[in-house]
């Protein structure tokens, strides 16, 4: 009965089906490998690029990091010119205030120890910072300063 079995057409269909799917099964393999080596290689790849993504933001993050140090030392720095601009209006002001209190043509000539030329720049110093402080242009908590009016004393324009 073996040798029947072998000489059937039966047999020899069912040989020649194996056969075929044995290389439709080598075919789908190798093509399993393929797409297995490709999407390892998209891997690579993606690994890649996700290590240099990782680097710049690395380097963005440090960026950003010593332009907020910068930021806070530039803050500082305005902090410190604010207050001296701050302590320099206040003087200025106060040595005006002294040498025309009832005495403008005394402090034009320099009898209090200021120039002439000194006292209209600082005079015209103080008109300007008012005017950029009314302005809203200059970003301290000073007053304007007061001055006594005086005609002789307002700038050439």
């Amino acid at each position: 009965m073996p040798e029947e079995l072998y000489n059937s057409h039966d047999y020899c269909l069912l040989v020649d089906e194996y056969e075929a799917l044995k290389l439709e099964n080598e075919e789908l393999i190798a093509d399993k490998i393929d797409l297995c080596k490709a999407l390892e290689a998209d891997y690579a790849i993606s690994n890649r690029e996700l290590l240099i993504l990782q680097v710049e933001i690395s380097r963005l993050n440090a960026e950003l990091a010593r332009l907020t140090a910068e930021l806070a030392e530039l803050r500082k720095r305005f902090e410190v010119t604010d207050d001296l601009l701050n302590q320099a209006t206040v003087t200025i002001g106060a040595v005006i205030a002294c040498c025309t209190y009832n005495s403008n043509e005394d402090a034009k000539i320099g009898i209090y120890g200021i120039s002439p030329d000194a006292f209209t720049r600082i005079d015209q110093f103080i008109t300007n910072y008012n005017r950029a402080v009314s302005a809203g242009k200059v970003s301290v908590d000073v007053k304007p300063v007061q001055r006594p009016a005086d005609p002789s004393l307002e700038e050439d324009e």
